[in-house]
C-alpha cells in the first residue's frame, strides 16, 4: 500500500456518548475545515463549532492535504475529454487518488478506529471541489464502508467519464445518502468553465438518479467557487444528510 503523510485531527463534541458506536463525518482538505485560512479568504468551515452549537451527532475527522498535491491525491483518474473541453488544455496529472482513497479507508481509519478506541455506526464523507471528486471515488470504491456522501460544488470534469463509468458499476444500497450541490456561477470571469462545471455536476447528478440511493441535488443561484459560499452550504448540507 502507498504511504501518505497527511496529518489529520479528531474531535469528539462533549455532547457525543462515547459509549456509544459513532457517526463519523470525514472532511478532506482539513485544514481549511477548522481554522481561519488566507487560502479560504478567511471563510474557514469551522465544522466542530458547527458540530458544537447544533449539537450534531458526529464525530468528526479531517484530513490536511500535501500542499501542491491536492490535485494528485484528489484525483483518481488522468484528466480526460470533458477537462480538455472545460480548460482548453490537457491537464496532466501524476493521480495518485486510488491508492489514497485505500490509504484513507484500510490504513488511516483502522488507525483511529484503534486509536481512540471507537465504534462506528455510520460514515459520512464531505468533499469541496476536488475534495468532492476522491470522497465521490471513495465511495464507490467501498461502497460496504461508506454511507454517505456530502459533495459541495464538486470538480467531477477532471475525472468525468472515468467517474460517470464508476457510478454505473458500483453497486449501492437503498440505504446510501447523497447530498450534491454546485453554483450556477462557479467560475465568475468565465462564462464558458461554468457552464461546463454545471453541465459535469447535472451529469453526475443524473447517473445517480439511476441508483438505488436516496439522492439530494441543489442548485445555487449566484453562488461562486469561494469559500464564502461554501461555508454556508455545508452547514445546510450537513443537517441535510442526519
Amino acid at each position: 500500500m502507498m504511504s501518505f503523510k497527511n496529518k489529520y485531527q479528531f474531535f469528539y463534541a462533549d455532547h457525543i456518548n462515547k459509549n456509544k458506536p459513532i457517526h463519523l463525518l470525514i472532511s478532506q482538505d482539513g485544514q481549511f475545515a477548522l481554522e481561519e485560512n488566507e487560502k479560504t479568504n478567511g471563510y474557514a468551515l469551522e465544522l466542530n463549532k458547527l458540530i458544537i452549537e447544533e449539537k450534531l451527532p458526529f464525530v468528526l475527522l479531517t484530513i490536511d492535504n500535501v500542499e501542491n498535491e491536492r490535485a494528485n491525491q484528489y484525483c483518481p483518474y488522468q484528466s480526460g475529454n470533458f477537462s480538455f473541453k472545460t480548460l482548453g488544455y490537457n491537464r496532466i496529472l501524476n493521480p495518485v487518488g486510488k491508492e489514497y482513497s485505500t490509504w484513507l479507508i484500510e490504513f488511516l481509519l483502522p488507525n483511529v478506529i484503534e486509536e481512540y478506541n471507537i465504534e462506528i455506526e455510520s460514515i459520512t464523507l464531505l468533499g469541496i471541489s476536488m475534495g468532492a471528486l476522491i470522497s465521490l471515488y471513495t465511495l464507490l470504491e467501498y461502497p460496504n464502508e461508506i454511507n454517505n456522501l456530502i459533495s459541495i460544488s464538486g470538480a467531477y470534469y477532471i475525472n468525468q467519464e472515468s467517474i460517470e463509468q464508476k457510478i454505473i458499476e458500483t453497486s449501492f444500497y437503498d440505504s446510501h445518502k447523497i447530498y450534491l450541490d454546485y453554483g450556477t456561477e462557479e467560475v465568475e470571469s468565465d462564462n464558458f468553465i461554468s457552464t461546463c462545471f454545471i453541465e459535469s455536476n447535472e451529469r453526475i447528478i443524473n447517473s445517480l438518479r439511476e441508483q438505488p440511493i436516496e439522492l439530494v441535488p441543489k442548485k445555487f443561484e449566484g453562488h461562486h467557487h469561494d469559500y464564502l459560499f461554501f461555508k454556508e452550504r455545508v452547514k445546510k448540507a450537513i443537517k441535510e444528510i442526519i
